[in-house]
């Protein structure tokens, strides 16, 4: 395996040490009261009258309830004023949808793991086995929720900049690998495709990595001391992590 080829199987081993984006809550009002609910009272029960012969209802019975003697009741409603803070939606709400780059990227890592499940199956029973062709269909899934719902135009214009670079640069081949995706007609076709989809995941979180102000470099360096034998995983992940401190 030669360098560039060990700095992103490194790259893999790093994604997960990556901090969870934070979730910013809007402040929280008093939590609003409940009117008063409406006091009636109820008259004693009246017995019910037989129905009539079948023919046209005259009067419908209705059955009626007192309660017990000491019981007084308001016959009014108390309004009671509830405390409700107004907040108005800006471009940084929470309530505003943003494309998710996070999300893509474990979407594409998702559909090349499941493409090359296919091939497996299909180097063996061939591209009409049912496990090929039911993993086929669940990546074309994948790709199609991430563009209707993470890459949505409507997120992507509420998001952030450097957001919006990444995600408009790999559009393209995201439509590309759907595409793909949807001509499988042989096991080679399902090969090139599932390289493709790898090479996706790979390229998509490298630059997702840049965005959140990671040296890429730095990372790729490390993996080349790792494989020369002075430095081992351990201490390699260990720069990782400090790397990555402070980094949303």
């Amino acid at each position: 395996m030669n360098a560039p080829e060990f700095a992103i199987e490194f790259l893999k081993l790093v994604v997960p040490l990556l901090p969870r984006p934070k979730i910013e809550m809007p402040p929280r009002g008093e939590p609003p009261t409940l009117p008063a609910i409406r006091r009636v009272t109820f008259q004693d029960i009246s017995p019910i009258t037989p129905l009539p012969a079948p023919g046209v209802i005259e009067s419908f019975p209705v059955a009626t309830a007192s309660l017990p003697e000491g019981l007084e009741y308001e016959d009014t409603a108390r309004e009671v004023p509830i405390a409700v803070e107004e907040q108005p939606i800006t471009e940084t709400s929470p309530t505003q949808r943003v494309a998710c780059v996070g999300c893509s990227r474990a979407h594409l890592a998702t559909i090349s793991g499941t493409l090359s499940e296919a091939l497996r199956f299909a180097r063996e029973g061939g591209i009409g086995h049912p496990e090929v062709q039911r993993r086929i269909l669940a990546a074309e899934e994948e790709v199609s929720v991430m563009e209707r719902f993470d890459l949505a135009p409507d997120a992507i214009a509420a998001s952030p900049q450097v957001d919006q670079v990444i995600v408009h640069r790999y559009l393209p081949d995201i439509r590309s690998l759907r595409q793909a995706i949807g001509d499988i007609k042989s096991v080679e076709d399902l090969e090139v495709t599932a390289a493709q989809a790898q090479n996706l995941g790979q390229a998509f979180r490298m630059a997702a990595l840049k965005g959140k102000g990671v040296d890429i470099d730095k990372i790729a360096a490390l993996a080349r001391k790792v494989q020369a034998g002075e430095m081992d995983m351990d201490e390699a992940k260990a720069k990782v992590r400090e790397m990555l401190a402070g980094k949303e």
